[in-house]
């Protein structure tokens, strides 16, 4: 949040314009999928506002269509010739590591195994990481690179944020192999 609406709007703009685009399912967009096909109306709210995500909504107090296709439509993860990108992880050690499941948009460490990998780097978010091991990570061109530096920290806990190195949105230009981190300046110096 606050603007899950306008971000989803724009997402699928840019698909629409020709851009390439590769949005990714993750445990969000599962749990609001699943909330809606498993609970009442009241528990969705209940959700969306704790996710901080009732603008999601319409006025009838349901999530229109054109989102629900578009997050229906999401794979969980992407493979490219040398990187495989996903939400969560990818549990190497089972011969089901492709087939879509929670691991995929849950798993918080992942045990890299090379020639399970088919020797690609993978990219993943969910667990927040301090920045510092990012740009470590990142600069040794780590198999397993994390970009989820626990931006949304800033908002609920910004203290305690900042001591574990959390509170930046980390972006990584991938034509460029750059790295940048952005501290959420609404909290943080």
């Amino acid at each position: 949040g606050p603007a899950n609406r306008a971000t989803l709007d724009y997402v699928m703009q840019l698909t629409a314009q020709g851009y390439r685009v590769f949005p990714l399912l993750g445990n969000h967009e599962y749990n609001l999928l699943d909330a809606l096909e498993n609970y009442d109306r009241r528990y969705l709210r209940m959700y969306l506002k704790q996710m901080k995500a009732l603008d999601l909504l319409d006025m009838t107090g349901s999530v229109p269509e054109k989102y629900l296709a578009f997050i229906f439509e999401l794979p969980h993860y992407l493979i490219t010739e040398d990187t495989l990108f996903v939400h969560g992880g990818f549990d190497f050690t089972s011969p089901d590591r492709f087939v879509p499941n929670q691991h995929l948009l849950e798993r918080r460490h992942t045990t890299y195994l090379a020639e399970a990998a088919g020797h690609r780097r993978v990219i993943h978010g969910h667990q927040p990481t301090p920045a510092q091991e990012i740009e470590q990570a990142y600069a040794q061109k780590a198999p397993v690179l994390p970009l989820d530096a626990g931006c949304v920290y800033a908002y609920s806990r910004p203290k305690k944020a900042i001591a574990n190195g959390h509170g930046y949105l980390a972006v990584l230009e991938l034509t460029q192999w750059r790295l940048t981190l952005v501290p959420n300046r609404e909290f943080l110096p």
